[in-house]
């Protein structure tokens, strides 16, 4: 799961092959800790359970944001309900899988934003807060 927090790009082309093993190399320096941020934050939905009334709610949140749609959040709920791979108690985190197997198949230049916005979804939901 990419958040999408880094974006290569340049307007003009002279010197790329020069410039690009630099700026990769400056952008994949971030990686190690965008890695703990990731964990921390999956540890935090393993670790807030859900009751049926807090999972609903958080699927609408999903839908209000952006995160699914329409189309897709009787899929989630069935995802939720009897999930197609073992993502434990009912937590965030199995929510989040009912979401992301929901997905699967969309629009995969929708996807980046769409992860971004359910993240953002689940953060709240989980009380996870990226630390300054």
């Amino acid at each position: 799961c990419f958040g999408g927090q880094y974006m290569l790009g340049r307007k003009h082309t002279p010197h790329i092959e020069r410039d690009l093993p630099m700026l990769i190399a400056e952008t994949m320096r971030g990686v190690p800790q965008l890695r703990l941020q990731q964990d921390n934050r999956f540890n935090a939905y393993r670790e807030t359970p859900l009751s049926v009334r807090n999972a609903d709610h958080l699927i609408m949140n999903m839908l209000r944001e952006g995160a699914v749609n329409t189309s897709r959040i009787e899929k989630v709920i069935q995802e939720w309900d009897e999930p197609t791979f073992d993502h434990g108690d009912r937590t965030v985190w199995r929510a989040f899988n009912a979401a992301t197997q929901a997905l699967k198949g969309a629009n995969i230049h929708e996807m980046p934003e769409r992860t971004i916005r359910l993240q953002k979804v689940c953060d709240y939901a989980a009380g996870f807060a990226i630390a300054a």
